[in-house]
């Protein structure tokens, strides 16, 4: 990455992204690992833009299929936001050189049009997501920073589910 962009580095997941040196990380923003916000364009800016990092574990062997957990996914998040609407369905992507899934929706948040784009892979029971938030009206400002981000997301290595821990010395 340029000199333009700092790294996060999350130690207990081994996982790294690139931002631009005037965003800030906030780690446990809104349940997620870490949210890496845009910094206000102005005293009436309503919203800081961003991209957020989560980890979710599982051990339904149903979810560690792309699959079956992408759609169980995009049914939760239509579930939670209002005005949810699919802008681009749910298409192949690759995330971190991992078979991933992706889909860009609009939503309502706070009285505000935002547009979302998620992409995630599943690696032995533990789903990666990326997701990045812009108002409706800002996306294309923003649209360069987040490919770059997502491009530079990258899980450095897959550790066992802490889960299965106990069950991998009886065999």
């Amino acid at each position: 990455m340029t000199k333009k962009y700092m790294r996060y580095y999350n130690p207990e997941f081994k996982l790294e992204i690139y931002y631009p040196k005037k965003w800030e990380p906030i780690e446990g923003f809104a349940d997620s690992l870490v949210s890496i916000q845009s910094p206000r364009t102005g005293k009436k800016d309503p919203f800081r833009e961003f991209a957020q990092l989560m980890v979710v574990d599982f051990l339904d062997p149903a979810l560690d299929i792309l699959e079956e957990f992408s759609q169980r996914a995009v049914s939760n998040l239509g579930d939670e936001f209002e005005g949810f609407e699919i802008v681009r369905p749910l298409t192949d992507a690759t995330l971190s050189g991992f078979p991933a899934k992706t889909f860009t929706y609009h939503h309502i948040n706070n009285q505000l049009e935002l547009i979302s784009t998620s992409i995630w892979t599943v690696q032995e029971y533990r789903a990666y997501i990326v997701s990045t938030s812009a108002m409706r009206d800002e996306l294309t400002e923003y649209q360069e920073t987040f490919k770059k981000m997502i491009d530079s997301f990258k899980i450095l290595e897959i550790g066992p589910h802490p889960a299965l821990e106990p069950f991998k010395n009886k065999a």
